[in-house]
């Protein structure tokens, strides 16, 4: 009965309760600052003697937000030495006499040099010449411990675009599960979700993390009882202020927010604040990362110590390394030192003046100051990005029930509420809460006349762009085009700011209109060597008139909302509107006034920019400061230069080409890539990550076939390496030859020197083979013994460090059926079973590919340079010598800009098999016919180029694994968690990360069928009668692929896979499943490669004309039936459970006949389109590999093989590129005398 009293008393309070309820509150928030003031007594700030010329494992260049925050996450292993230089002071003192961490002290801090910096921009010639204040953070915490506190996360579109511009990783996945890290996200209780419709629950916020989220203390949880019983008026005004928000926005047109915080913030919403509602103060960095650690031995923090500069040593292989830091304390300069790296984190304005002053920036501005140029990165301090809002007032009407903060303009209320604030009570418990994110669209009717002139203005103007900023105008447009929430408005009690001040006595409300994707850039340089003159700030305010036009757009919305009920019911109205002001009328007149009450927002971002060197960046997507590793030139670095030699594609063949070269140092390379550097990628350098990169413009060439008649019209992906390293750096890692007698008969096709004895020897150039352990060799049945790898090359070959012993089985159940091992796999003879290596280097468990083993270990090579993200165009030739071309530069495309280079020897094609042809015919040297189709003038009439295209096809079978069966599959990646555990066991050389594939057996068509005999007399009955209707040289290499079938050539490949790689049915969550993919390898079919255009742009037209021979189809089919005879026979048939695909319901021949040309696919090793043949037989090159009617442009790559081989092609690229640098350096063994054409 009491406790029922009692509960009855707190709902019905008397005024005793409520003063006994306020005095008990009082107690327990006083009580929790005094705590916090305990453990800031104990703060362990160091003093300068303690880290003068001392040495420590990171040095952290400012203490603000992400200073501290990374500071606290690498001092958690305590084996890792941290310092923090902080140029400000702790202002820990604050925590004590709250003014930093008191809430609606908003811009308090500002103009105070304790707590903010200020920095006047230039006069910003697109707005009146004015010039601009901007305040940032100064002391711990930097900028978190003033900012007004929203917690507010971006659209995932917008993060997965900083991985688009070329930084793999920074992905909406990685944000979202690293910031949850940070978040420490406190709900609110259910009475108060009800009351404001807070569906947080559904929220994807860190719970555990250090910065404290929550609702200002009227929403709080730990405060609801308080405001059960205590009727307090801000409570009343938050309210009204925040349903009165929302309401008038739905009846504006702008619906709620669904998935604020789940990567779709699109609509109006309450935010969050760090606001920590145990204590009703701010929750910063200071809080967060800095005071629970403060007590770490490995963690130290200086204050007011301002760093110079970075001091940085010059290695012999010519790369920066940072060995310490120069700082200025009590007038003084002292140095520390780093044992393993410098941190910048300084903030936008503070980090590029850093490293100008260090020496890395562009030339011109550092020598016009005196500094000595070390590294000469001209993104430093440019691409300057901005967040900027104009404030909008109106006054409440006297009569309106709506309290506002404008109280705390006078002195004796707001000492009154600094004490309410130690009972959790008054306006210093409330925050900013009111926020809608929208698009152009939602707002104006002119979105599409303005969105128009973007476009157009791109379209005129992109080549007078920096490098790199059509790329991101081109992203921030397409944001545009699809409703990406790129204005905001903050609504919030009080009057925030604007020309015209408040009035004493009076109340507002502030829209604040802001527009969050401004397309002006900035810059940010020093203008002195001295580090006390800061630099100078040039946000260049509507210097693109499209930023003007949306806040003009904005700025009209806001002042036509507020006359929408139910906010305009607690405003005067327009004629009360103190920003910009009833006076302001005319468009022209808000176009002015916006100039005038511009303000920033304190966001500015990108002064040291993540994006390629040569698009503008400063810093690659590891965050390493761009060439204190690893250098690659700019297009204006090349343009007009000349180079001994231009390969065009740096692929497999390229790279390695190019290394080769320039091993003599006074031969001067230049290779030019499509693709981007993908440097240090995980996706590339992580086994386990097959097929992942297909569709990924990153990574590949996102092609497709024509309509192929023999495959039901489908058009099948023909995917392709693009980037350094081409198809090696996405391959599927398998080490494998072809025998040897295919590789003589590229000699018997009248090719001098292209034999087995000389592929075996440049390939061994490339081989850099780490045998497996004795015990695995013993497990495993490999005989090593008649294997002659080479060991001291720089593609490294092993086996992965993850092996099933149930491969064994398909080994078994091969020999089950009467296929015998290998005798000689890797040396001429792979016809049977045999676990192949993987180009896996077994000492950090990651992919060797062309840009680890050739372009990496010589990068600092002064011969060598490399451009990336430049797309060939064309050779530029003469006629000379009798009518034979002679090629004196290449045309590229960098940025939509063309440039051009000039070579002193040779111009090499090395685009690969499908690229190739392309740049041969764009540079008029094809078949006469198709260069006039096409609009470009013939050169050299070539009928050969594009023709006699060669393929392997493939197809797989998915079978699911029995449970308890001791397999290791990559199918638990499919799980994210299991997925995320997997990459970290992989930075410790473990888990399914270092599995590879390694069961392969090449067998003969006899082997598999019955037919054989059969098929191959059909196929022979037909060439002899159509013997006529082949181009030149086709019958020649037909009959000599059907002689290779008749005696056995291991044409027939299976490839067992561990894991699911087929279709059409999906894998079933937490089944392990095995896929054998089955090969045919000696395809008859010839098809073309094309240019439809003379637009580099344009794709080629791609027809393998598959089935076109109808041996092809029967070969393939057999080979699917094998598959099922495979998977049913023992033991392999012990370990499945069931066929996924194609499953049951393919009984049939026909049936299966279908789904094997619905699932058919390239297996990528497309090649011949320019055949190392006699021109007479439709060859392009000769057997020096140089293209006929030219005197000075080769071919390297693929396209040159004459006629298809029974292996995976990797191996071949390598040793087509080690024996082609020997021809070219005049090294090659049985050099000839040149063919005639």
């Amino acid at each position: 009965m009491i406790a029922e009293m009692q509960i009855e008393k707190l709902r019905c309070p008397s005024p005793q309760a409520t003063a006994w309820l306020r005095a008990v509150t009082g107690i327990v928030h006083r009580f929790l600052l005094a705590t916090t003031v305990l453990n800031i007594s104990l703060e362990m700030l160091v003093a300068l003697e303690d880290v003068t010329d001392e040495t420590f494992d990171f040095v952290i260049c400012g203490g603000g937000t992400a200073g501290l925050t990374l500071a606290a996450r690498l001092s958690e292993d305590p084996d890792v030495s941290v310092l923090v230089l902080e140029a400000g002071p702790a202002n820990l003192s604050d925590l004590e006499i709250p003014t930093q961490v008191l809430p609606c002290s908003f811009g308090a801090h500002f103009g105070k040099p304790q707590y903010s910096s200020l920095q006047l921009t230039t006069s910003q010639k697109c707005a009146q010449d004015q010039q601009y204040p901007i305040f940032r953070g100064v002391g711990l915490g930097g900028s978190s411990a003033i900012n007004f506190m929203g917690w507010m996360r971006p659209s995932a579109q917008e993060i997965n675009d900083i991985e688009r511009l070329g930084n793999p990783g920074w992905n909406w996945d990685n944000y979202e599960r690293h910031l949850r890290k940070i978040e420490g996200f406190v709900p609110s209780n259910e009475a108060t979700k009800q009351q404001f419709g807070l569906d947080a629950d559904n929220w994807a916020l860190g719970r555990d993390g250090p910065v404290k989220l929550s609702y200002p203390g009227t929403l709080s949880e730990e405060n609801a009882l308080l405001h059960q019983v205590i009727d307090f008026s801000t409570t009343t005004a938050i309210v009204k202020c925040s349903f009165g928000w929302l309401q008038t926005l739905l009846n504006a047109g702008i619906p709620p927010a669904k998935l604020p915080y789940n990567g779709d913030p699109h609509g109006a919403f309450w935010a969050l604040n760090n606001y920590d509602s145990k204590t009703h103060s701010r929750s910063y960095a200071t809080t967060a990362f800095y005071l629970p650690n403060q007590h770490r031995q490995n963690l130290a923090v200086l204050v007011e110590a301002e760093v110079n500069v970075v001091l940085t040593h010059l290695t012999e292989n010519g790369q920066y390394t940072a060995t310490g830091v120069e700082f200025v304390h009590s007038s003084r300069t002292h140095v520390v030192h780093a044992r393993k790296e410098v941190i910048i984190s300084s903030g936008s304005l503070k980090s590029a003046q850093i490293l100008e002053l260090s020496g890395f920036g562009r030339k011109e501005i550092l020598e016009e100051v005196g500094i000595t140029v070390k590294v000469e990165l001209p993104g430093v301090g440019e691409n300057v990005q901005e967040h900027v809002l104009v404030f909008i007032n109106f006054e409440v009407r006297d009569d309106a029930d709506f309290n506002t903060p404008d109280v705390l303009r006078d002195p004796s209320v707001a000492a009154e509420h600094k004490t309410l604030h130690l009972s959790g009570q008054g306006w210093h418990t409330t925050g900013i809460v009111n926020h809608a994110l929208f698009p152009l669209r939602s707002i104006s009717t002119r979105a599409e006349t303005i969105i128009q002139s973007v476009k157009d203005k791109l379209k005129e103007n992109g080549a007078s762009y920096p490098a790199g900023l059509l790329d991101q105008y081109k992203i921030q447009l397409e944001r545009l085009e699809n409703g990406a929430p790129d204005l905001e408005i903050i609504a919030c009690p009080g009057a925030s700011a604007g020309v015209n001040p408040p009035e004493p006595g009076k109340r507002y409300v502030t829209f604040n209109a802001a527009f969050n994707s401004c397309f002006s850039r900035g810059s940010i340089h020093i203008t002195s060597d001295d580090p006390r003159q800061g630099p100078v700030f040039n946000p260049g305010y509507f210097k693109e008139d499209i930023d003007m036009e949306i806040l003009f757009e904005l700025v009209k919305f806001v002042r036509d909302f507020a006359q929408v009920a139910p906010i305009k019911d607690i405003i005067v109205g327009l004629a009360k509107e103190r920003n910009p002001g009833p006076t302001v009328q005319s468009d022209e007149e808000i176009r002015e006034n916006i100039k005038k009450n511009l303000s920033s927002i304190w966001h500015t971002a990108s002064s040291c920019s993540m994006l390629p060197r040569e698009k503008g960046g400063v810093v690659d997507p590891r965050l390493k400061v761009t060439n204190t590793e690893i250098m690659l030139v700019t297009a204006k670095d090349v343009a007009e230069k000349s180079f001994d030699y231009i390969i065009c594609g740096g692929g497999t063949a390229g790279l390695a080409l190019a290394a080769r070269l320039t091993e003599n140092p006074n031969t001067t390379v230049l290779v030019i890539e499509a693709g981007q550097a993908n440097f240090h990628d995980p996706l590339i350098l992580r086994p386990g990550t097959q097929g992942l990169h297909f569709g990924n413009p990153m990574y590949c060439w996102p092609y497709q076939t024509v309509k192929q008649k023999g495959l039901l019209d489908l058009k099948p992906f023909w995917f392709r390496g693009k980037g350094l390293g081409g198809s090696s750096s996405i391959n599927f890692m398998a080490w494998t030859k072809p025998p040897a007698n295919e590789i003589n008969d590229w000699e018997r096709l009248g090719n001098p020197g292209w034999n087995w004895q000389n592929f075996h020897r440049y390939l061994s150039r490339a081989e850099g083979f780490i045998p497996p352990s004795a015990d695995v060799q013993q497990k495993f049945k490999i005989n090593l013994d008649s294997w002659t790898l080479g060991k001291e090359g720089p593609v490294k070959i092993s086996y992965p460090g993850l092996m099933n012993l149930e491969d064994t089985k398909f080994h078994e159940t091969l020999a089950n059926l009467g296929i015998d091992p290998a005798p000689l796999p890797l040396n001429g003879d792979p016809s049977g079973y045999f676990f192949a290596p993987n180009t896996i280097d077994p000492r950090t468990h990651t992919r060797s590919y062309a840009t680890t083993a050739y372009y990496l270990p010589n990068k600092d090579r002064p011969n060598l340079q490399v451009l990336v993200s430049a797309t060939v165009n064309q050779i530029i030739t003469e006629c000379m010598n009798g009518g034979k071309r002679t090629a004196t530069g290449v045309e590229f495309y960098h940025d939509e800009q063309p440039y051009v280079v000039r070579t002193k020897k040779e111009v090499i094609v090395s685009a690969g098999s499908l690229k190739s042809p392309q740049i041969l015919e764009l540079s008029g040297i094809g078949d006469r016919n198709i260069l006039g189709g096409i609009g470009v003038m013939p050169k050299v009439d070539l009928p050969g180029v594009g023709r006699n295209v060669q393929e392997h096809i493939t197809c797989c079978m998915s079978f699911e694994l029995r449970e308890g069966v001791r397999y290791e599959t990559l199918d638990v990646l499919r799980d994210p968690e299991e997925a995320k555990r997997q990459i970290e066991l992989h930075k410790e050389g473990k888990g399914l990360h270092t599995l590879g594939v390694i069961g392969f057996a090449f067998m003969p068509l006899h082997k598999i069928s019955d037919r054989a005999d059969e098929i191959i007399s059909k196929a022979k009955a037909k060439l002899q009668n159509n013997a006529d209707k082949y181009r030149p040289g086709v019958l020649e290499q037909l009959n000599m692929q059907l002689e290779r079938i008749k005696k056995g050539a291991p044409l027939a490949e299976v490839i067992n896979f561990p894991g699911f790689f087929s279709g059409p049915n999906l894998p079933e969550q937490g089944k392990k499943y095995i896929t054998l993919a089955a090969g045919l390898n000696q395809a008859l079919s010839r098809g073309t490669i094309h240019s439809t255009s003379n637009d580099l742009m344009k794709e080629p037209e791609f027809d393998p004309q598959y089935f076109e021979e109808e041996i092809d189809q029967e070969i393939y089919f057999e080979l699917i039936k094998f598959l099922r005879k495979l998977a049913s026979t023992s033991p392999l048939k012990d370990i499945i459970v069931a066929e996924r695909n194609p499953g049951l319901e393919c009984q049939t021949d026909e049936d299966l006949l279908k789904w094997a040309k619905t699932f058919l696919s390239t297996t990528w090793h497309t090649a011949s389109s320019c055949s190392m043949l006699p021109k007479e037989k439709d060859g392009v090159v000769d057997p020096e590999l140089r293209v006929y009617g030219t005197e000075n442009i080769r071919v390297v790559d693929l396209s040159v093989v004459p006629v298809h081989i029974d292996a995976h092609t990797q191996t071949s690229a390598y040793a087509i590129a080690e024996q082609a640098a020997a021809i070219i350096m005049g090294t090659f063994p049985t050099r000839r005398a040149r063919v005639v054409p």
